[in-house]
């Protein structure tokens, strides 16, 4: 992926999101990885506040998890589920 910081997450972990813009995170747990908004948008090469409309708009698109205040991120499996089918629906 990119040379991102990882965090794991664990019911006892806190996770802190307040990073410099440019700085990316990817949060992984054993079982899920989880993206943010940069990601998500560099992933489809679309502008961070397209993610947020298709939340808003697209009632397919994965409904982003709070995991704390400032901390919004997507779970990639999800992700992939959505654009899996998106493209059977091509």
């Amino acid at each position: 992926m990119d040379d991102g910081v990882i965090i794991s997450v664990t019911t006892e972990a806190s996770v802190s999101c307040k990073r410099p813009v440019s700085q990316t995170v990817e949060t992984r747990t054993m079982a899920e990885t989880y993206l943010s908004d940069q990601q998500v948008a560099r992933r489809y090469g679309v502008h961070r506040s397209t993610i947020w409309r298709w939340v808003k708009t697209d009632t397919d698109f994965p409904r982003p998890i709070v995991l704390s205040l400032g901390c919004t991120r997507w779970k990639l499996g999800e992700v992939e589920a959505w654009e899996a089918r998106r493209a059977s629906q091509a």
